[in-house]
């Protein structure tokens, strides 16, 4: 599922501003490996794109599995935010000119064109930030939930705070709303 145009933006202002993310990925015995990565800004898809390196333990990890976590923190601002999804690797020269800066240039001295440079397009289905006036973290997104005979109190709570529309037995669409409930 694509995030549409008003949870686009709702994300964007989440994110805007903070440079760095840690993206986590699953190692192939289980273990969860986090690296400090440039922030990528939010596609118009509503997808996550990093750029890395062909030769980088993360692409052997994302090929493993593609469950991901990309974290954002503004402790200034008492901003967290945590963003679930999927990830998968491109070679796609088009896409990386598209969302090509200088900055990046650090890490591949062949520009835009380096033979080593990929992409990882992250599909987000899961985004929560940590909610001060309640002092814990709140799904913000989650475009699809467990199944009934698995959902817990939070997930109940989460529904009404996002206005989840259900879909079937095994999915519920969450679009966000302007104010939690009471």
């Amino acid at each position: 599922m694509r995030l549409n145009a008003r949870q686009c933006e709702q994300v964007r202002t989440l994110i805007e501003g903070i440079d760095t993310a840690m993206l986590t990925t699953v190692t192939s015995d289980g273990l969860l490996r986090s690296r400090p990565m440039a922030a990528p800004p939010l596609t118009e898809d509503g997808e996550l794109l990093f750029f890395t390196r062909a030769d980088t333990p993360k692409i052997r990890e994302i090929v493993y599995g593609e469950q991901v976590n990309i974290d954002y923190v503004a402790p200034q601002e008492n901003r967290y935010v945590s963003v679930s999804g999927r990830a998968r690797i491109l070679d796609d020269r088009k896409r990386a000119r598209r969302f090509w800066s200088e900055e990046l240039s650090r890490w591949f001295a062949g520009g835009v064109d380096d033979p080593a440079l990929r992409l990882i397009d992250v599909e987000i289905e899961r985004i929560d930030f940590w909610d001060e006036s309640k002092r814990r973290m709140s799904a913000y997104i989650q475009l699809a939930q467990p199944p009934a005979h698995l959902r817990t109190e939070e997930d109940e709570w989460n529904d009404q705070w996002l206005g989840a529309q259900h879909v079937s037995d095994d999915v519920n669409v969450a679009y966000p709303v302007d104010e939690p409930p009471d």
